[in-house]
């Protein structure tokens, strides 16, 4: 059969093989056909094998990229907010999301930030951002904790101030009205009727939004659309379809304004048209609107999408206290709704910052082979300076001091940043929507991070919650299959059921991460930019030893500039010790430098650790990208305080740490598993590990000296 099949026949001349095969054993026909197509598929997943497990790496890495709070806002938000996302186990990154959208609909009309003035590049402060979660992730406590409260109570000061105003204007009105019976008295003009700014809406027509627009034309508009599957299904609704709503909500993301011409002349004129647009949709109902992801206008790629993974939250002891965010929140969307229309500039250092990045976005633009991420990568060029904006009005406002012109390095560098998150979260949605299409390196990254949240996945619970019910039982078992053969677990069976389990469990973890942009796992040159099919990719598998590589150049790149830390991954073969010093930072791939050859860096951000458990816990575990562990390993009986050698595969792999916690029934109840305490540089650190991962540390004795 094999033979066959490497002969290159066609399928006509392969077919006649098959029928004489069929007739020399004395097999049904129907029979060798299966068997071919059984083997042919074996083939084809053994020859794109290690592509694949090098895209399930990438992706793991960006399922497990999230951000520090503190890392982008002052103290005086980082802290009460992260303490408000602990509470209700919501990731950082949905709230600083909220958080950037709902500050960039306050800046007056007209603001912006002029990157290059000899080539007209400027870019309002506006944003378009959502969060993707499942039904019941506390969408609606962030929405109105963050943007409905705060911005509801600058609404309801707003209505105090424009009830006042219109009655001075109806007794100024009806003087004006009886002056003007008298024809011997110089009334003067009308009296102009007062408007009413609007702070946020949640459903609007696309005539609505216009005449919003040009009745206060210096206030910036928010749309807040609780299922952002409405904001599009309802464009044109009342126009039969034929209307230009959602054309205009594009055109709206530059800031361009309407002019509305109809029979009897203008019907409604803006210069300019501010709209930030935030909403919530889940996977599957974001999956059926994008339907064709080449994205041909551009509709997504101005989103800026956070995915918040399924988290238990713990309802504690209400002790009171506290701070109080929306207040907090309402005094600092205040301060920004106050500030005058700025033209915003860039510091020499973050210009020369911006353009390194915009530069780069260019160079994966023009390469990439995806129509969708083309389309990202444009987008990208101009998100930072919008986000920048948001993030350096804030840093002053919450500092009360006067808000600079000048945007300076640290501010472009952290919007870098942000941006390339940003990048990663759009790629794991196109991730989750290839699992329809039973794209390998989709499916195999969802059901190893379903089992590494749950600690073990059944085949029954991979149809179900992994795979919508599309596939079969024996199709599941060849993924299990393949990711044990891949070295991510083991597959257990017994009379009832098949399971797999990870080598690093998950289970109820709860995590929170540096983003730091100067580790860039898919990109090797010195820019960090290149695309991943001309570069080095990070990988927990066993057929490339790529992750070890990676992890000793995470040493170097962190005391050296970014445009050496390519060249650093070279050094190999370091010992135990410096192994136990490496820093843990994930960073979405295919994204942007922020390093300023020509400015000095500002102090790096220590690697922050991830939490465990219940909300609060001071342990630490692995990230969802944590890697796989070596299953030759006997059944171990290893005592607290014992050292031990992790031999589990990639950033774990030869550093010594000691057992802290000895397996117990509420772990796992099909295998062993340790907690292992490390020093991870200045980091104290723990993680689970399966009892294949690792083994009793034996010290050395050094080599002996010639002449002793």
């Amino acid at each position: 059969m094999i033979e066959i099949l490497s002969r290159g026949l066609s399928h006509s001349e392969e077919y006649v093989a098959f029928i004489s095969l069929a007739e020399s054993v004395k097999k049904p026909l129907r029979d060798i056909e299966k068997l071919a197509r059984l083997i042919k598929s074996e083939i084809e997943i053994s020859s794109d094998r290690e592509e694949n497990l090098k895209e399930v790496d990438h992706l793991l890495e960006l399922a497990g990229a999230n951000l520090k709070l503190s890392d982008f806002l002052p103290r005086e938000l980082a802290n009460p907010l992260t303490q408000y996302c602990r509470w209700m186990a919501i990731s950082p990154a949905v709230i600083l999301t909220t958080l950037l959208v709902a500050v960039s609909s306050l800046h007056k009309v007209g603001t912006m930030l002029i990157v290059h003035s000899g080539q007209r590049f400027h870019v309002p402060p506006t944003l378009y951002g959502a969060t993707v979660s499942e039904t019941g992730q506390r969408k609606s406590p962030v929405f109105s904790t963050i943007v409905k409260e705060p911005l509801g109570e600058l609404q309801n000061r707003e209505n105090g101030i424009y009830l006042h105003n219109k009655g001075e204007y109806e007794r100024e009105l009806a003087a004006w009205s009886e002056n003007k019976k008298n024809k011997d008295v110089d009334v003067g003009e009308e009296p102009l009727k007062p408007q009413l700014k609007v702070y946020y809406f949640t459903g609007a027509t696309g005539e609505a939004i216009k005449a919003q627009a040009a009745r206060v034309p210096d206030k910036s508009l928010m749309y807040l659309a609780d299922e952002l599957a409405g904001l599009f299904k309802s464009a044109n609704q009342y126009r039969g379809g034929r209307g230009s709503d959602a054309q205009d909500i594009l055109s709206y993301y530059d800031g361009s304004g309407n002019l509305e011409l109809r029979k009897d002349g203008i019907d409604s004129y803006s210069p300019k048209t501010y709209l930030s647009i935030f909403g919530a949709t889940q996977p599957s109902v974001l999956q059926g609107l994008m339907k064709d992801e080449k994205d041909p206008d551009g509709q997504w790629s101005r989103f800026i999408f956070v995915n918040q993974p399924l988290e238990g939250a713990t309802l504690s002891d209400d002790l009171g206290g506290g701070v109080d965010i929306s207040d907090l929140l309402t005094g600092v969307y205040s301060k920004v709704d106050n500030l005058n229309k700025c033209y915003y500039k860039l510091s020499p250092g973050a210009f020369k910052c911006y353009q390194k990045a915009y530069n780069k976005f260019e160079q994966l633009r023009v390469s990439s082979p995806d129509p969708a991420m083309r389309a990202v990568y444009s987008k990208s060029e101009g998100r930072i300076g919008r986000i920048a904006i948001n993030l350096h009005v804030l840093e002053h406002v919450c500092a009360g001091t006067d808000v600079p012109a000048e945007i300076p390095l640290h501010i472009i560098e952290r919007a870098v940043k942000l941006t390339n998150f940003y990048i990663g979260q759009i790629k794991l949605i196109h991730s989750s929507n290839a699992i329809a299409k039973g794209e390998l390196s989709a499916v195999l990254t969802k059901l190893l991070t379903e089992s590494r949240r749950l600690g073990k996945l059944s085949i029954r619970d991979a149809i179900r919650s992994c795979l919508g019910g599309r596939t079969t039982k024996d199709k599941v078992l060849e993924y299990f299959k393949e990711l044990e053969t891949s070295g991510y677990g083991v597959i257990e069976k017994n009379k009832n059921s098949t399971v797999f389990i990870p080598t690093v469990s998950c289970v109820s973890s709860s995590v929170s991460t540096t983003v730091s942009n100067e580790e860039n796992p898919e990109n090797v040159d010195n820019d960090g930019f290149e695309e991943k099919n001309k570069s080095t990719v990070s990988t927990v598998s066993s057929v490339s030893s790529s992750k070890e590589n990676k992890d000793e150049s995470d040493n170097s790149s962190n005391n050296n500039d970014a445009s050496d830390s390519a060249s650093s991954s070279s050094s190999n073969g370091a010992n135990v010790a410096e192994n136990a010093k490496k820093t843990d930072s994930n960073t979405p791939a295919d994204t942007a430098d922020t390093a300023d050859t020509t400015a000095k860096k500002e102090p790096e951000t220590p690697a922050v650790t991830k939490s465990v458990g219940t909300l609060g816990n001071a342990d630490t575990t692995a990230d969802s990208s944590a890697d796989t562990a070596d299953t030759t390993v006997s059944s171990l009986k290893i005592e607290p305080q014992t050292e031990v050698e992790i031999t589990a595969k990639g950033k774990y792999k030869g550093m010594v740490g000691t057992v802290v916690e000895v397996p117990s029934n509420s772990r796992s109840a099909h295998a062993k598993e340790y907690r292992v305490s490390f020093v991870d540089g200045t980091d104290h650190k723990s993680a689970w590990f399966y009892e294949w991962g690792i083994k009793k540390y034996e010290k050395l004795l050094p080599d002996p000296i010639d002449g002793f």
